[in-house]
């Protein structure tokens, strides 16, 4: 059987789709969501993980979302979630970030710091995400990871809903991706800086347990990826390299 396969040129018809005010093309989804859940389990018997650098920087976003939807059904897979389960959140992880195509593309990627007000601008991007879903008819779960994704276990975080006096508790599905996009947002090159190694990333993200992540879910995360880490960063140098 062929390696499962992931390529950015689907899913930028995707989001473009999305944005252009079009209805979800659910196919292309599903085939891409069942890929994803597909990867890191042929890879189960490798001694690393092999997640992909962007060689361009405007396939940044792109590729960071492809990553991201792979580690989130994993993690999903980690914690006894069925198949069909596995493959909704990655179909969820790969629509989440769809709101920065509304952004400006000299924020996407420009080289260095933020400023604040670039810094806001971004912070709109999961309301506006979860906007063009819902007129996409995008799955509900799909608009809920979108919305949610960057809000913190402990309260803190973006969108504020005023969720503190509404109980707002994020679903599962977000808490998976988040910490999906923030190992991968961490390891990978990137516009705004260069790629931590995975004990560096795993070194950050412990720091933030039960406070931007919940703890349960990253210990499960980290442990699981932990065994792969040092080999992913040989494999991951090799693969920014070969992007020049």
């Amino acid at each position: 059987m062929p390696a499962p396969m992931l390529s950015v040129e689907p899913l930028v018809r995707l989001w473009k789709g999305i944005v252009a005010g079009e209805r979800l093309d659910e196919r292309t989804l599903a085939d891409m969501a069942r890929s994803a859940a597909d990867i890191l389990e042929a890879q189960a018997s490798s001694e690393s993980i092999t997640l992909s650098q962007a060689p361009k920087v405007e396939d940044y976003p792109f590729v960071h979302t492809l990553n991201v939807a792979v580690l989130s059904a994993d993690l999903a897979k980690a914690i006894g979630w069925d198949r069909a389960r596995q493959e909704e959140v990655a179909a969820a992880a790969l629509l989440m970030d769809v709101g920065k195509l509304l952004l400006p593309q000299e924020i996407l990627t420009k080289s260095g710091r933020l400023s604040d007000l670039e810094f806001e601008a971004i912070r709109e991007h999961p309301a506006d995400g979860a906007r063009l879903l819902l007129a996409a008819r995008a799955p509900d779960l799909a608009v809920a990871v979108a919305y949610e994704h960057h809000m913190r276990h402990d309260g803190g975080g973006y969108p504020d809903p005023g969720r503190a006096s509404l109980d707002w508790k994020p679903a599962m599905a977000s808490a998976l991706c988040q910490i999906a996009d923030c190992f991968d947002a961490l390891r990978m090159h990137s516009p705004y800086h260069t790629g931590k190694d995975g004990v560096r990333v795993a070194s950050v993200m412990r720091v933030e347990t039960g406070r931007r992540f919940d703890p349960v879910l990253l210990d499960i995360f980290l442990d699981r990826i932990s065994p792969k880490i040092a080999a992913t960063r040989a494999s991951l140098a090799a693969l920014a390299a070969a992007a020049g």
